[in-house]
């Protein structure tokens, strides 16, 4: 027989399960259309309320972050095939903002990038072996940029940084191919 504290989930419970902290758990919840509701449930002792989901609630959310690219595994690729990536971060604030990286999907990771940045965007992306990516960066690097954050810069000139990494994959993909 199926209990009332079984049809709801605390926010509690969802963030150990997705790995986030109980106020960004709440926060990603809303921000997928979900309102918790304080209820009286198991995981404050039924004696006090604490946010809750309903259990069609729960699976959606975890569903969701499944499709962003969150839960599918918690191991991480040991591909070393995939692609190095330029994402426009926040195009609408600055053209020249981009993220450079190694992704193994590089749409997976766009839509990881996206649960902070909603506009970003693919600019190119390249056939890649993985330990190619740090290589990368530091001969880009060598353009006029300003740094940003983790692997996020601010380039001058765009359309120079795509031809800059063009000629190297050109090279390394000749070199490789030998």
């Amino acid at each position: 027989m199926m209990t009332y504290n079984d049809c709801i989930v605390s926010v509690k419970q969802i963030s150990k399960e997705i790995c986030l902290h109980r106020t960004h758990t709440a926060k990603y919840i809303r921000k997928i259309g979900i309102e918790p509701i304080m209820r009286r449930c198991a995981d404050s002792g039924n004696n006090h309320s604490c946010l809750t989901v309903t259990n069609e609630e729960y699976q959606y959310i975890i569903k969701t972050r499944i499709d962003e690219g969150y839960l599918s595994t918690n191991q991480t690729s040991s591909s070393t095939n995939g692609y190095f990536y330029i994402i426009q971060v926040i195009p609408e604030f600055s053209e020249f903002r981009v993220k450079l990286g190694f992704a193994d999907n590089v749409e997976t990771r766009l839509s990881q990038h996206k649960t902070s940045a909603p506009s970003a965007k693919i600019l190119n992306k390249w056939d890649c072996e993985r330990t190619w990516e740090k290589t990368i960066i530091d001969y880009v690097l060598k353009l006029d940029h300003e740094k940003i954050g983790n692997e996020v810069f601010e380039f001058k000139d765009i359309k120079k940084l795509i031809s800059h990494i063009d000629i190297l994959f050109n090279i390394l993909n000749s070199t490789n191919q030998e």
